[in-house]
């Protein structure tokens, strides 16, 4: 009775085994239901081996225990032919590395995923410059600039700039001489223009009083007088003007 239902599971596992190579996919539920197979076949035949050697009074319990464990593993090849007819059947609109992808995920222990990286939002300082380098920089600096020197504006020799303002005072005495008082103070407004502090102020400064008080402005020739003097203290220009009856010459 034993060695009838021993065989008749036997060719159940054997039958489980041929639907499992015809299956195509997915691989991993097919190698897992062939190792099983496998196992339980190894199982039954070491199981065969000890129950032949083994004394009567404990074939009994032992067959007892062969059947359960056989019975266990047929049953457990079944759901997994079952499943996998399920998915031979019905697949899930999936390429065929992704069935793959997605039984290796269900068969390996889940993995914690790993955490993102801490950026920092901390920003580093630049780094100090020591001074030397800060020298070499402002020195490098002033050498690159153009080198730029104010210079003050030329003035020319004492000679000829006598005979630039004697040029411009000339007509002053001539215009006096002739009577032209008028152009003797344009005359002399020109060269106060071009030299306010000239070899020749005290002599243009002499001018204008004498081309005033000539002319009849005798209090503007006052006053230019009273100036000269208090400018030119020693100068013997104005010794006419101090004199009784003074006349402009």
């Amino acid at each position: 009775m034993s060695g009838k239902r021993d065989s008749s599971l036997s060719d159940r596992a054997r039958q489980l085994l041929a639907a499992e190579r015809d299956c195509v996919e997915p691989a991993p539920l097919k190698a897992r239901a062939l190792a099983r197979a496998q196992e339980s076949l190894l199982a039954q035949r070491l199981s065969e081996v000890a129950l032949r050697s083994a004394p009567w009074w404990t074939f009994q319990r032992r067959a007892t225990r062969v059947r359960v464990g056989v019975t266990a593993a047929a049953l457990g090849l079944a759901g997994l032919a079952a499943a996998g007819s399920r998915l031979m059947a019905d697949p899930p609109p999936l390429a065929y590395g992704s069935h793959l992808a997605l039984a290796a995920v269900s068969v390996a222990p889940p993995v914690a995923p790993a955490l993102p990286a801490r950026t920092s939002l901390l920003v580093e300082p630049p780094p100090a410059s020591s001074p030397s380098a800060s020298a070499s920089a402002s020195a490098s600096a002033r050498s690159e600039a153009p080198l730029r020197r104010v210079l003050p504006p030329a003035r020319p020799s004492s000679a000829r700039q006598y005979a630039l303002e004697l040029e411009l005072l000339e007509p002053a005495r001539r215009a006096i001489a002739t009577g032209s008082y008028g152009a003797a103070l344009e005359a002399v407004g020109r060269h106060e223009q071009a030299f306010p502090n000239g070899q020749l102020a005290e002599e243009r400064s002499a001018l204008r009083v004498r081309a005033l008080w000539a002319s009849g402005r005798r209090t503007e020739a006052r006053a230019a007088a009273a100036r000269f003097n208090l400018r030119y203290p020693r100068s013997g220009l104005l010794t006419w003007l101090r004199e009784p009856g003074p006349s402009a010459p």
